[in-house]
């Protein structure tokens, strides 16, 4: 019994590490993807702005 219980904790302790693993690094490709993104729409916003700039 006692086995058992050792095998089960092992078994639940690594399916948790590996699930927070994982989450960790969702959370890192979520955020850098989204840091991407707001880079691209920046440049395109400065784009725009100084194609519709008047020139001085």
């Amino acid at each position: 019994m006692r086995w058992l219980q050792s095998k089960l904790f092992l078994v639940t302790y690594y399916l948790s590490m590996g699930f927070g693993v994982a989450w960790i690094l969702s959370d890192r490709v979520v955020q850098g993807l989204s840091t991407i993104l707001l880079a691209i729409i920046a440049s395109e916003l400065i784009k725009i702005r100084k194609a519709t700039a008047p020139e001085n």
